[in-house]
């Protein structure tokens, strides 16, 4: 332990005096505010600060200096404890005795600990160190506790890619290439898919006082996942059972094999509805329908035809609708072309050409690649909507919706009717039951049938309460969520023509000239161009 320079005070017969002793190499020295520190606590009030300050101020080679022409009553040596906030630590330091005051003892500092309750952690070979050598006015750790060990949460390692993004690549000569996507992850039988780290429990801590400080409380982890898959015997690995892909929607594992289908879907296949991924290497014609619960890739085009994917939805070579195709994905939606159709995703829209068409995003609606024609139709988006041409020099009618989720504000509406028909199927539960209580009232009883009728409708109505309940709860948080997004955008990258009419949540603007290369954007009330 490096030796700071200290203090004694002598007391003559003219009077008390300050002696200085050096520190040892490394140590620091004496300041005048532990000196005054140290005659306040003893409370001798003879002398004065700035005389103190001065002397240490201008002191050279002398290390005695007289602060008071009254003596001072001898004292012996003390320490100075100071507990920090968290008992987890006490420094102390020892002060010389003054006059012919008596020097601190080992059993003294000891005794002084158990006084403050110090009970653990104490270093007693500092505290001989310090008193053996005297070995003033230098703080020292005095006692320390255990920092408890925190344990470890469990942690679920997904040994799969689980951020799938789709996003075509834009050749130099401006197109799009629909192709390489690479959205699918592949799985094979008995490869683990994910693995459970165990937890890791931590060790109690202690501190200084002797209380035992507990570590954090750790959470275990389980697997979620569909079908396709088990998990192994010591219950830390997820395997599937199936040649196939696999993905992660929020924190659950689906696995499942892929749907290939190497022909049109048409007359000789018939409607598919698959739960997993499909494939279509060919088209998808007029009048049949696909729906898939993952993603769905078509090679070829879709005419007059429904497809429904739960996942991300990729047309190669694009939707010639005929007006009569209906388009939905739960989330992208990636395409050549779209012609006459109607096109619902909860994510994002991305196509060379939208061309009128009933379109409805959640996140944007992105029309680029060669011609990035955006006209006709109605296209909303819930945050932005960025095309290269927007209307046509005819003033075609071209409708662009921005600032709101059209799934919230249509799931929204859809609630609002059913809750209105329970509540009409409430009230004819309630004149059922009603009226078969007052039969029995009337006659004493009830047939076997009617009683069957009336238990069944106060089973009935009880499901149906609990039924508009949740429906309450929903339309309500719908309604808080369904505001306005301020950082809605429809950006123009060439140019958008008269005919065209944007609307940003409530608020309707109507093109009346020619614009290029710019933004809108709604600032307050109103709807405003700003550079692009």
């Amino acid at each position: 332990m490096v030796k700071n320079g200290y203090f004694t005070i002598s007391v003559k017969p003219d009077g008390t005096y300050v002696m200085l002793t050096e520190p040892e190499e490394g140590g620091r020295r004496v300041n005048s505010e532990e000196i005054i520190d140290f005659l306040d606590a003893k409370r001798f009030e003879d002398f004065k600060k700035d005389e103190i300050r001065a002397e240490l101020k201008a002191l050279n080679s002398r290390s005695c200096f007289k602060i008071s022409d009254t003596a001072m009553k001898s004292s012996a040596a003390f320490c100075v404890y100071k507990v920090e906030n968290d008992k987890m630590s006490a420094v102390a330091i020892m002060y010389p005795p003054v006059g012919g005051g008596t020097e601190m003892t080992f059993d003294e500092m000891q005794g002084d600990l158990l006084a403050r309750g110090i009970n653990y952690g104490v270093d007693e070979e500092a505290m001989k160190e310090v008193v053996s050598n005297k070995i003033y006015n230098t703080p020292f750790v005095i006692a320390k506790g255990t920092e408890p060990i925190q344990g470890k949460d469990a942690v679920i390692e997904y040994l799969f890619n689980t951020k799938q993004i789709a996003k075509p690549k834009v050749k130099n000569d401006g197109t799009v290439d629909y192709h390489e996507l690479d959205l699918i992850t592949k799985v094979s039988a008995g490869q683990v898919v994910a693995r459970i780290i165990p937890v890791v429990k931590g060790t109690p801590g202690k501190n200084i006082m002797g209380a035992e400080l507990p570590p954090e409380r750790v959470n275990k982890k389980n697997f979620k996942f569909s079908r396709n898959a088990y998990i192994s015997e010591d219950g830390l690995s997820l395997i599937s059972k199936v040649n196939g892909h696999v993905t992660l929607e929020g924190d659950k594992i689906f696995i499942s094999d892929v749907y290939d289908v190497p022909v049109d879907i048409d007359n000789t296949t018939g409607d598919i509805s698959y739960e997993g991924n499909v494939v279509v290497h060919g088209n998808v014609r007029a009048g049949f329908s696909l729906k898939a619960s993952g993603d769905i890739t078509i090679m070829g085009v879709v005419e007059a035809a429904n497809v429904e994917a739960g996942g991300t939805l990729t047309v190669n070579r694009g939707i010639q609708g005929m007006n009569k195709a209906v388009i939905k994905a739960g989330k992208d939606v990636i395409t050549k072309f779209v012609e006459n159709a109607t096109v619902v995703c909860g994510g994002s829209l991305e196509t060379d050409s939208l061309l009128h068409c009933s379109t409805s995003a959640g996140d944007k609606i992105t029309v680029s690649g060669k011609n990035g024609l955006l006209v006709g139709g109605t296209a909303r988006a819930g945050v932005t909507v960025s095309a290269k041409q927007i209307g046509n020099t005819m003033g075609t009618v071209t409708n662009v919706y921005v600032g709101v989720d059209p799934a919230l504000r249509n799931r929204v509406k859809e609630l609002s009717a059913e809750i209105a028909k329970a509540n009409d199927d409430k009230v004819k539960l309630n004149q059922v039951i009603s009226v078969l209580r007052k039969k029995m009232d009337t006659e004493g009883r009830l047939d076997p049938q009617k009683q069957e009728m009336l238990q069944k409708s106060m089973k009935n109505i009880i499901l149906l309460e609990q039924s508009m309940k949740k429906m309450r709860e929903e339309y309500e948080a719908g309604r808080e969520t369904l505001s306005e997004n301020l950082d809605a955008r429809v950006n123009i990258m060439d140019c958008i023509y008269p005919g065209t009419k944007l609307s940003f949540g409530d608020t309707e603007f109507r093109i009346k000239n020619k614009t290029n290369y710019c933004q809108y954007a709604k600032q307050g009330a109103d709807v405003v161009m700003l550079p692009l």
